[in-house]
């Protein structure tokens, strides 16, 4: 059971980082020439992927694993199909 529960952190945990990199990679990319910049906000963004990951270890075992994982579902769609259905 600890195995399993390890490798869907792992799988959650990769796909945090990689919304995270996505993300903010073309933001940083804008930070290039401005050394300073670059640097405070890399850390700025190491940070906050630091948080993200903490709160996905925080949440392992508890109910929102149990289910599909809305938010990805919602930022790769757009919109529910709830609310699509209450616009037309």
């Amino acid at each position: 059971m600890k195995r399993k529960i390890l490798i869907i952190f792992a799988h959650r945990a990769v796909k945090t980082f990689r919304r995270h990199d996505e993300k903010f990679l073309l933001e940083l990319a804008e930070m290039q020439h401005d050394r300073k910049e670059l640097i405070r906000g890399t850390r700025q963004r190491i940070e906050d992927l630091k948080k993200l990951l903490l709160a996905e270890i925080d949440n392992i075992g508890k109910d929102k694993d149990l289910g599909w994982d809305a938010t990805s579902l919602k930022e790769e769609f757009g919109k529910s199909p709830a609310n699509s259905r209450k616009s037309e």
